[in-house]
This record gives C-alpha cells, structure tokens and sequence, in this order.
C-alpha cells in the first residue's frame, strides 16, 4: 500500500511518479507542500495527505498549543482548514 493512513512515505516516490522524471520528484513533493496538498513531517521521512487521513476521531486536540478536550469533535471540524486539521493527527 502507497499511503498508509494517510502517509505519503518518501520511499514510496519513486513508485508513486514513476511516469515524471526522478529529478523532478523532489519539485513534485515540495509543489504539494506549497498548495497545501501534503505536509511534511520533518522528524520522519514522509508527508501527510489530509484526504487519505483515516476518519477516526482523535482523542485529545492540541490547538493553539493549549490542550483542550473536545466532547463534540463534529461540530469543531466543520470550521478548521486542512493546516489546523492535520497536526491533530500527527
């Protein structure tokens, strides 16, 4: 599997844009940082695609650095972007 959970790991890249040019595929990656398409996890070797998250909910939200316990994760959802969304996951 290519993304697992939402995991773009950069191993997979190659496989992933065989039909681009290898030199190209660092451009390829850093295009979808740019546009918001994935996110670099900077202590690992992978990015993260907001649309191939799993749908759980998590359990606890760090947002704006202060832990916060939602009861109701729904209704918070409906009014983050994908940069607010994706570090809850990580």
């Amino acid at each position: 599997m290519l993304f697992q959970d939402g995991r773009l790991e950069h191993t997979n890249i190659p496989q992933i844009w065989k039909s681009y040019p290898e030199n190209l595929h660092t451009w390829l990656l850093r295009l979808t940082e740019e546009f918001d398409l994935t996110f670099p996890l900077h202590d690992q070797n992978c990015n993260i695609v907001p649309c191939l998250l799993p749908e759980k909910e998590p359990e606890v939200v760090f947002f704006c650095k202060t832990f916060i316990e939602f009861s109701d994760w729904n209704n918070l959802v409906c009014g983050m972007t994908k940069k607010e969304i994706v570090p809850v996951h990580l």
